[in-house]
Parts: structure tokens; sequence; C-alpha cells
């Protein structure tokens, strides 16, 4: 790719809304299809869930008093938390209240979403009878209607990545990086909205998501990659170049875990 036609990309990029290349979710019975937007509810039931939205696509906007650098929710759970193998918000929903390795806790929907801001946002957690919380848990709920309950569903999460028989490579997934995504996360700083927030979100920089979270581990990171990245070419990357822009995203600048107070700089 030239240089001309890097910037002209970026320029076109900039101008898009951040939806603007969501591939469609995928047909067919083997994932869960949540409501379409054009089937949000009235009433004061779809006052919160329209509110939950527009929280989840724009979280330093409508729930600037919590979070803490420039991502959304929808920065990590694609097209409004409703694509299958990004972490849908709908897979999410009917697993909780679950057992957390991590604290040894069975924590609710709403908790876990309190320590979203906390780590991945490096926010504030909103309490729990705040219109952010409920409004939040509202757009969850809407978006699991018809699907079972305490079952992991196809898609929920990320597909596993396939063995490759070789470590990752930061070296190479610079070059991999700058071949296929810095078209839209440019030098790693992402593409801001004119509105305010990221119409294409950091890499790293003081407003990605901090070390300490999912995505800043090597094994989530990569998966997440494979199988949604470059977002209006997913699937081109082999498991190695995923695994490889991984390492190398992974060894940039970031702000320190927020869990960890001034062992924070730890990875």
């Amino acid at each position: 790719m030239t240089r001309t036609t890097r910037i002209v990309s970026v320029l076109l990029l900039a101008v898009l809304p951040a939806t603007a290349f969501a591939k469609e979710l995928p047909r067919g019975p083997q994932y869960f299809h949540p409501p379409s937007q054009s089937a949000l509810p009235h009433g004061k039931f779809g006052a919160l869930v329209r509110q939950g939205r527009r929280i989840f696509m724009d979280t330093p906007r409508y729930a600037a008093r919590y979070a803490g650098d420039g991502l959304s929710c929808q920065s990590c759970h694609l097209d409004a938390g409703r694509m299958p193998n990004a972490m849908p918000l709908w897979g999410a929903a009917g697993e909780y209240p679950k057992y957390q390795a991590r604290t040894q806790q069975v924590v609710t929907l709403g908790e876990r979403m309190q320590q979203c801001f906390i780590a991945s946002l490096h926010g504030y957690a909103p309490p729990r009878d705040s219109e952010t919380l409920l409004a939040l848990e509202a757009y969850a709920s809407w978006l699991s209607t018809g699907a079972p309950q305490r079952t992991v569903l196809r898609g929920a999460g990320l597909p596993q990545m396939p063995r490759t028989g070789h470590a990752p490579d930061p070296i190479a997934g610079r070059r991999t990086y700058e071949d296929h995504c810095a078209t839209c996360h440019g030098d790693g700083g992402g593409i801001r909205n004119p509105k305010g927030g990221y119409a294409v979100p950091p890499l790293w920089g003081a407003d990605a998501f901090p070390h300490g979270v999912g995505l800043g581990r090597q094994s989530i990171l990569s998966r997440f990659i494979l199988a949604n990245m470059p977002q209006d070419q997913p699937g081109t990357l082999t498991p190695q170049q995923a695994k490889n822009v991984a390492a190398w995203i992974r060894i940039q600048w970031r702000e320190p875990n927020p869990r960890k107070g001034l062992l924070g700089w730890l990875p």
C-alpha cells in the first residue's frame, strides 16, 4: 500500500461512522440472532434500553463521569454488542451470575460491568443503582430476548486459535500491522470522532486499554484479531499473522493496570 493510498483511506475512515465497516451478522441456526434495532421497545423500559445503547456506543460521552480512557464498550464488543465471535453482549447476559476465577467470587452481570469500567475503561465503577448501570443491564437484557439462560451460546466469546507451531513474532507483527491495520488505526492512536471519542479506537497510548485487561493477554488479543480484523476484511489474516500482530500491539506503551496500584506498570 502506498503512502498516498493510506492517507486517502484514513481520511475516508475519519468521516465514516464507527459501524460503517461492521460485517453483517452471520446467518443460519448456528448463531443466536438478537432483536433488530428497529424492534427497540417503547415505554419506560424502551427508554432505558435506548439509553443503554447510547452508553454502549459512546461511553465517554454518555457515561463521562465513569469513563477514564477514550474507549467505548463498542470498541471491543463490535456492532453494538451484537457481533458473534466478538464477545457479544447477548452472549454474556444469560451466563450471569457466574463464578469468576480471578476474584474467586460469584458475580452478577452488573458487577462484571463495573469491573469493565475500572479496568478496560480505566475509570470508575458506576454505583449499582445508577442510571448508567441500569441502562446497560437493560440493553443487555433486551439484546438477549429469546436466548436460553445459563447456556454458553455459540459465538458468545472468541473462537479458538489454531496451533501454528511458531511463537508470536512482534517484528513480523509490525510489518503485518503496517500492511493491514494502519489504514484504520494509524500509528496506534486510532481516529478521533469530531463529536468526541473515537471513530476507530486506539490500540496503545493513554486512551487505549491499559495493562491487565483481557485484550492485553496474548491469547485473547490474537483470537480477537483473527476473528474480526481487519474489520473491512475479516478472516484475511492467518493465525500466525494474528499472533504476530497481537505481540506487536502488546509491547507498545499503555497505561498501568488499575487493579495493581503502584505495581500497575507490571503487565
